[in-house]
């Protein structure tokens, strides 16, 4: 695919110094339901940032770390767990591989916290691709604030004339919603798309792995807006 296409890459942190940097990822908690939390947090020999702009992948259980493979500061594990525990937190899985495009390298670990009371909905991630399609291949961009921006390449077709580029990235934007069972594209206040949401298998180069599929349901004249649109987990 063209490279101006904004990829869907690993979320890769890096750290300038061999100070360990915890980030704490949440997702249905409050500041002040995470305050004590955090408070005992700081008291490690280590760098805590919070965020809850990054969306947790949903094979994550309610709490999870996520470390490199040469990660090997079990004392300071134990320390987390330790604290998680007894702030009342299911005990954690500890990923050392990449999940759901989130890679930590160097001393970097990721603490992810979801609400398993306010958490119950699917939350829509911030891009969504296409695969398998042999008509266009694009990236959908979800914002939080409802905006979408869609761009893609139609595939097999021709150039107009010898000067055109062999890549034309075009780019659609509106506004998107969605109600647990549909994702919908509007422009304009007219409905482009509309895609059936469903969870399922796809097959990739691993064999078969777990999928969020979105199915398109309109009938549309721009070929891209027909591609199935997916993310696979586990690639």
């Amino acid at each position: 695919m063209n490279r101006y296409i904004l990829p869907i890459m690993l979320l890769v942190l890096t750290a300038c110094t061999q100070t360990p940097h915890i980030y704490v990822i949440s997702q249905g908690y409050s500041s002040e339901e995470l305050a004590p939390l955090i408070s005992e947090l700081n008291t490690l020999e280590a760098q805590v940032t919070v965020s809850d702009a990054v969306q947790i992948p949903s094979e994550f259980d309610e709490t999870s770390l996520a470390v490199n493979p040469g990660f090997h500061q079990s004392q300071l594990l134990n320390k987390i767990e330790n604290l998680l525990s007894d702030k009342g937190f299911k005990r954690a899985d500890i990923y050392r591989f990449a999940q759901g495009k989130h890679f930590y390298n160097g001393n970097n670990i990721g603490l992810y916290v979801k609400n398993p009371v306010v958490v119950n909905d699917y939350v829509m991630p911030s891009y969504i691709r296409t695969q398998y399609c042999n008509t266009a291949d694009g990236v959908l961009q979800l914002a939080k604030n409802g905006d979408f921006v869609y761009e893609y390449e139609l595939l097999n077709s021709t150039k107009n004339n010898e000067s055109e580029s062999e890549f034309s990235i075009i780019k659609l934007s509106g506004q998107w919603q969605f109600d647990q069972r549909y994702l919908t594209l509007e422009q304009h206040e007219t409905i482009i798309q509309r895609y059936h949401f469903s969870q399922g298998e796809k097959p990739t180069f691993f064999g078969p792995k777990a999928a969020d599929i979105f199915t398109p349901k309109l009938n549309s004249t721009n070929p891209a807006l027909n591609c199935e649109l997916l993310i696979i987990y586990g690639e």
